[in-house]
Formats: C-alpha cells, structure tokens, sequence
C-alpha cells in the first residue's frame, strides 16, 4: 500500500509439460493476475490465462481475459488463433 492509499498486487505462473518421448505432447500454460485498488472505494482486478500447445504443422494458442470491478465481471474475452511453425 502505497502512502496515497493506492494498492497493487501482480502474480503470475507458468507451467511447463511433456511426456518423455513426445514432442507434439508440449504445453505452456501461463496464467497473470492484476489487482489495483484503493481501500474500499474502488477495487479492480484482471486475470488472464494462455495455453499454447502444437501440431507437426502449427503452434495453437488458446487466451481468456476477465476484468473484474470488486466481485463482478465486467468484461471477458476468449480467442484462440494458430500460427505456422515454419521450421521450428
């Protein structure tokens, strides 16, 4: 808390997965969150979390965002979209 009564607070997490002898089994999970508040006057929060995993050919993201005011969900999005590997 900072002396004007502002509050912050980030946390984040990434995991990491495969199984011994497959390569397509690969994923990344990453997951962020976001609070800014100040006392009780207003608090707000935003969360996201992003998988990627992939094929031979393509690299499949998945995304989901949330933006919270106090309890209440005020926005959310998902997407997804793939990307060519192209060589990697």
């Amino acid at each position: 808390i900072r002396a004007d009564g502002l509050e912050y607070e980030s946390w984040g997490n990434d995991h990491f997965s495969i199984v011994e002898g497959r390569p397509l089994s690969a994923e990344v999970r990453c997951e962020r969150m976001i609070r800014i508040a100040r006392g009780n006057e207003w608090q707000t929060r935003v969360q996201t979390e992003s998988v990627m995993t992939s094929t031979a050919t393509h690299f499949h993201v998945t995304n989901q965002l949330e933006a919270f005011e106090g309890e209440v969900r005020v926005f959310a999005k998902n997407w997804t979209f793939s990307v060519p590997r192209d060589l990697v």
